[in-house]
Parts: C-alpha cells; sequence; structure tokens
C-alpha cells in the first residue's frame, strides 16, 4: 500500500460496503424498463424484489451479529451494521405501504409461476422471535392482502 493509501481495515470496510449495496445494484438493473432479461419492469416484480432486499439485509445483519467490534479493532466498524439496520427499517417501512395497495399482491397473486409460491415466500420464520428481534415485517401482512384481494 502507497503511504497515506486505505489501511486494512478501511478495505475491508470498502469489501462490507460493496456486499452491502451489491444486491441494490442488481435490482436496479432488473427493474430497468429496456432491460432484455426481465419482462420490463412489470409490476409483479416489485414485490418480489422488496423481498430479495430485505432477506438480503436479514443475512447482512446475521452476519454482522457476531461481530465485538470491542474485541476487534481492526474489524469492521460499528457504522455498518447500523447502516444495514437502518436500511432494513427503511425499506420495512415501504414494504408496509403495499398493504395500501393491493394491485402488486394483486399482480403477483395472478403471476403464473409465482402464485403457487407466494405462501412460502410470505411467511415469517421459523426462527424470528418477536421479543429478542421485534415484530416481523411480514407479521401479518399475507394474511392482510388475501383480505384485501
Amino acid at each position: 500500500m502507497q503511504e497515506g493509501g486505505l489501511t486494512t481495515s478501511g478495505w475491508a470496510i470498502i469489501v462490507e460496503y460493496k456486499k452491502l449495496l451489491q444486491p441494490f445494484a442488481e435490482t436496479t438493473k432488473v427493474l430497468e424498463g429496456r432491460n432484455a432479461k426481465r419482462s420490463h419492469s412489470a409490476i409483479w416484480e416489485v414485490l418480489v424484489i422488496f423481498e430479495y432486499l430485505l432477506n438480503a439485509l436479514e443475512r447482512l445483519k446475521d452476519d454482522l451479529k457476531e461481530i465485538d467490534y470491542n474485541q476487534h479493532p481492526l474489524e469492521l466498524k460499528d457504522h455498518l451494521k447500523t447502516n444495514v439496520n437502518l436500511a432494513h427499517i427503511k425499506l420495512s417501512k415501504y414494504y408496509e405501504l403495499f398493504d395500501d395497495a393491493p394491485v402488486y399482491f394483486a399482480a403477483s397473486c395472478l403471476h403464473p409461476h409465482l402464485k403457487f409460491h407466494l405462501e412460502a415466500m410470505w411467511e415469517v420464520p421459523v426462527t424470528h422471535d418477536n421479543e429478542k428481534d421485534g415484530v416481523h415485517y411480514r407479521q401479518g401482512w399475507l394474511e392482510n392482502n388475501q383480505r384485501g384481494f
């Protein structure tokens, strides 16, 4: 490394932020209107994309739980953990807005491939602990939207 350049821990932080931002970069490409690989930003894709991003953030949150920043000063800084949590909170907030827009749920239900996978995709994981982790963002969501549909 050159003098005045990034330290090892600085590079590690960049790598972790790249890992954090990768799902967002991928989904941005998927939702582009002229994307040759997808269906040109169909409305049913929105919920699937939200699920993908929320699951990616859940995995990152789980990975970051194990890091003790006091024990490992060269490990990632705790701001990464804070930013992952804040991103998850913000995305969950927008996810809740789908309750007021049942068109996304209906479009997903009417999609030939997705209609059989919705319950598995939208159920609250059995490993989720409401007391420890708070209410899961999917709690009651499927039942409410099925009623609305």
